[in-house]
């Protein structure tokens, strides 16, 4: 579907651009790295950017989830069928792969891995690092060929998501990207944003969220945008909540279990996506 400029006068319809350059690559994978949450859907431990793995290979992004599954970020110009078999042999590597080689490729050092999955998960003991692994492939185009490879492995449940984006320029100039997701949608299924609870009535705009920390004695305040993004007090606005806290606490946290609202007797923003 086409897109508009609505920003005063008639109008503007937005020209896609089909040359995609290398630059606007790295840019979208430094994109997805700065913000995860936000990309995939659900709260991701960014784990490392473009890794080298033992036995070769760099994927863009290596992230877990909050169950200690391996996802990889892959972002490409074109899908094809070299392309491809390349990302499943990252998967590969990501199937096999245990907390011990995983915490090796942790810019900050495998001990220092252990303490920071262990404050995101907010468990006992850090979490196993387990199979599936997934695959987010994200794609400014996909060959035919390779196209109905992909088909055939997402109808038989394997797990690989291919993320559509597109580039586009106004009549100004200015470069706008298209994020979507596989199904039409930006999100998970099942995974509501903080835009989707405002519009359901479960938050309510400048809603005060709290990020209490009693080991370290602090606490942060913010409130819920009309856009469904994060502001805190200072004034600085963040897409997601896990964006905001790995701001705020210098490393990677599970910003939906760390924000409760206090008019909601404290329930975490996780407690509100639940049907």
């Amino acid at each position: 579907m086409p897109l508009f400029e609505l920003s005063g006068g008639a109008p503007r319809r937005l020209q896609r651009l089909h040359t995609v350059a290398e630059t606007h690559e790295r840019q979208v994978a430094e994109l997805f790295w700065e913000d995860l949450e936000t990309f995939a859907g659900e709260p991701l431990f960014p784990l490392a950017r473009r890794p080298e793995l033992p036995g070769g290979g760099a994927p863009d992004i290596v992230a877990l989830d909050a169950e200690g599954h391996v996802v990889l970020v892959e972002v490409t110009r074109l899908v094809d069928a070299g392309r491809l078999a390349a990302c499943l042999d990252l998967l590969g590597w990501a199937q096999r792969t245990d907390a011990t080689a995983v915490g090796d490729l942790y810019p900050q050092g495998a001990a220092r891995f252990g303490e920071d999955w262990q404050a995101f998960t907010a468990t006992p003991a850090p979490l196993p690092v387990v199979a599936p692994a997934r695959l987010l492939l994200v794609a400014f185009a996909t060959d035919s060929r390779a196209g109905a490879a992909v088909e055939l492995l997402e109808t038989h449940g394997f797990p690989l998501t291919v993320v559509p984006v597109r580039l586009h320029e106004t009549p100004g100039g200015d470069r706008i990207l298209d994020v979507g997701a596989a199904g039409g949608t930006a999100t998970q299924p099942g995974r509501p944003t903080l835009l989707d609870l405002l519009e359901a009535g479960t938050l309510q705009v400048d809603e005060p969220v709290v990020w209490r920390r009693p080991q370290l004695a602090q606490q942060h305040a913010a409130t819920v945008t009309a856009r469904g993004e994060l502001r805190l007090a200072d004034g600085r606005v963040f897409a997601g909540p896990s964006a905001a806290c790995n701001r705020l606490g210098s490393g990677s946290y599970n910003g939906w279990e760390c924000w409760v609202v206090p008019r909601l007797d404290d329930t975490p923003l996780a407690g509100l996506r639940t049907p």
